[in-house]
């Protein structure tokens, strides 16, 4: 069960549908593991139900309510073909993507962990870079991060924001542990040595909207030349 849940603006913006996309999908697949986190957005769900009812009717065009009822056709169509996210998502000890990946991020990867861009970045830590877009001048950079057991990633800290949700594994860093389902978004004022521990690989998903500033003594030679 995770302990670390998304902080309650994100889930409140979430439930107001103005989080962007990519930030968005990494909290909708922290939903589908975190029961704790589904309860407030159905709480801010109903508030806003509650705070439609008290507004005035508004003038509407002649075809919206057919619009309305074939969205709610195709929304229906979807619930009967797909299972509630929660199925899936304790499914422990099952390495294929159908139970490491929450529906959510599982629909918008759309193939096998072992088909996607994997690439190097040091010694028992890899990546793989998925679309993320522009939000109003805003270049997200999302991607999932694999880190061998045992392999600490580089002493650093955050030149924006940096949303890191555990799918399989745990790592240990100065504000505690993180397993499966757990969300961590670190900022600025956030300067951490992330280590994943032994057993399974610790999988990521990481979403930033700026590099990271490297402050480990080596890391911070190399400030000047890479962006990362």
């Amino acid at each position: 069960m995770p302990v670390h849940h998304a902080p309650e603006e994100l889930l409140f913006d979430y439930a107001r549908g103005t989080l962007n996309a990519p930030a968005a999908l990494v909290i909708e697949t922290h939903l589908a593991l975190d029961p704790e986190s589904r309860s407030h957005v159905k709480d801010y769900d109903c508030i806003g139900g509650l705070l439609l009812e008290d507004l005035e009717p508004a003038e509407v065009s002649s075809d919206c309510f057919a619009e309305v009822m074939a969205r709610l056709e195709q929304d229906e169509e979807r619930s009967q073909t797909e299972a509630p996210d929660e199925d899936t998502a304790d499914d422990e000890g099952v390495h294929d993507a159908a139970s490491l990946l929450p529906r959510p991020l599982r629909r918008y990867v759309g193939k096998e962990l072992d088909g996607l861009p994997w690439r190097r970045v040091m010694s028992g830590l890899e990546e793989a870079d998925l679309e993320a877009g522009e939000d109003e001048g805003t270049r997200w950079r999302l991607r999932l991060m694999r880190i061998a057991p045992g392999t600490s990633v580089p002493r650093h800290t955050h030149k924006g924001v940096e949303y890191t949700l555990v799918l399989q594994g745990a790592y240990n860093d100065e504000s505690g542990r993180f397993a499966r389902g757990d969300l961590q978004v670190a900022d600025a004022e956030v300067d951490h040595r992330p280590t994943a521990e032994p057993g399974d690989p610790c999988l990521c998903l990481v979403l930033t909207d700026a590099p990271l500033r490297f402050t480990g003594p080596f890391g911070r030679l190399l400030n000047p030349f890479i962006r990362y």
